[in-house]
């Protein structure tokens, strides 16, 4: 998912724990969604078409092959059941982005979970 995909990846999580968000909130329970990956894969892009562009990610597959996509959008609102019936999803797999030996692996907003999980802990 490309950075600018985040906020809707969030939206899709909060429709989909809705019930529980709402139950949860009566019992004065807080309560976060976000996006996160404990591994970095991929990195942002762009890729052209003409004069156009769109949001891509680069990577290697598994397979050791660099490969630039556009991975699709994510949709703002939950789709209907029939949506997820009619639609095919291919999901490529790629390594983790290299890093310097004992260096540590790349995260997205890892760290953000963490400090809402644990924070409180460590201060």
């Amino acid at each position: 998912m490309t950075p600018n995909q985040h906020g809707n990846l969030v939206s899709l999580l909060q429709q989909m724990v809705h019930p529980a968000w709402q139950e949860t909130a009566f019992e004065n329970i807080e309560m976060s969604c976000m996006s996160v990956a404990s591994i970095q894969a991929t990195e942002a892009g762009f890729v052209g078409n003409g004069g156009d562009s769109s949001p891509a990610l680069r990577g290697t597959t598994l397979e050791n092959q660099t490969l630039t996509l556009y991975p699709g959008d994510v949709p703002a609102r939950l789709p209907k059941p029939e949506f997820w019936q009619q639609n095919g999803f291919e999901f490529t797999s790629f390594r983790p982005l290299e890093s310097a030996q004992d260096a540590p692996c790349g995260h997205i907003r890892l760290d953000k979970a963490m400090q809402y999980l644990i924070g409180d802990k460590l201060r």
